[in-house]
């Protein structure tokens, strides 16, 4: 794990529960706009941005991935961050395996594009899994401008709880929903 060698497969389970809880949020005339994950639950967050990017890569292929909808995030915090890689979505790895439309070059660069949706890292500088989450995040997400913010905290491996490092987060948060 220390060289982010795992499985970046996510479990055909895990996307069943999370793409019918978005249909029926979204049935009800509800919106997800984002994404929050913890610990292990980043990989999926990362893993859900990635999908979410190959997605759109298909789509502006012409592919008619339409069934793919779900899986539409604008922007993600992620808190106390795991080792990568991203679980990747089995449903979209299969769309852009199948894809005649996108050569096999482009897949292998689409699948190497490191993560450009906006996130907010929290890294706790007491977390005994800083070194893991430090990995995802130079692994697999484009920091900038636009794109990731790191923010390190003085804490351990749990959320944050100060106001200010609250504000900092919120604040972010509203300029990304802009």
């Amino acid at each position: 794990m220390r060289d982010g060698s795992s499985r970046n497969a996510m479990p055909t389970e895990v996307e069943e529960v999370i793409r019918s809880a978005v249909q029926r949020l979204r049935s009800s005339g509800r919106k997800i706009a984002g994404l929050i994950g913890f610990s292990q639950g980043t990989r999926v967050v990362s893993g859900l941005l990635k999908s979410a990017e190959l997605v759109h890569a298909l789509k502006s292929k012409g592919e008619a991935v339409d069934e793919l909808d779900w899986c539409d995030w604008g922007f993600a915090i992620s808190v106390c961050a795991s080792f990568p890689p991203p679980l990747l979505v089995p449903s979209v790895v299969s769309a852009l395996n199948a894809s005649e439309k996108v050569a096999e070059e482009e897949k292998k660069e689409l699948l190497g594009k490191k993560i450009a949706i906006p996130t907010f890292h929290v890294q706790g500088n007491q977390d005994e899994f800083k070194w893991a989450g430090q990995l995802l995040i130079e692994q697999c997400y484009e920091v900038g401008e636009g794109e990731s913010t790191v923010r390190e905290l003085d804490i351990g491996h749990f959320y944050p709880v100060q106001q200010e490092d609250t504000d900092a987060i919120a604040k972010w948060l509203k300029e990304v929903a802009k």
